[in-house]
């Protein structure tokens, strides 16, 4: 992610929310811009449309949550951290986000440990204790 970019990534904007297919194809068959069928069929297609915005919707909030969850781990650690170590909060969200059960480790590494850690885990994309 770029560190001068509020949204991260993976995450759209609300612009590309409103552009995105469903968006667009649920107002399509709202407001008729597009050959129009029977009304039976006009609902089928609107409810199917509803349905995979749900789903996305449901993707979507079960990614936040789990944001949340990391958000409030990482609170969690730099209150026990006393200290402020940005290097070390970044290092305890990439192992948030790959979801290994032992970042609250890294709190305890001093620099050259980190330092040696990342130089050969890195490489691998696989930075994890």
């Amino acid at each position: 992610m770029d560190k001068h970019k509020a949204i991260p990534q993976g995450y759209m904007t609300v612009g590309e929310i409103a552009s995105s297919y469903f968006v667009s194809q649920t107002f399509r068959l709202l407001f008729g811009r597009h050959k129009e069928p029977s009304y039976s069929t006009r609902y089928a297609e609107i409810a199917d449309v509803l349905m995979e915005q749900a789903a996305v919707l449901r993707q979507k909030i079960e990614s936040l949550s789990e944001s949340l969850r990391e958000l409030e781990l990482l609170r969690e650690e730099v209150l026990q951290m006393q200290s402020v170590d940005f290097k070390k909060y970044a290092d305890i969200i990439v192992n948030l986000q790959m979801k290994n059960d032992f970042y609250w480790l890294i709190k305890h590494f001093d620099d050259q440990t980190l330092d040696h850690i990342r130089s050969h885990f890195i490489k691998t994309a696989e930075w994890r204790l």
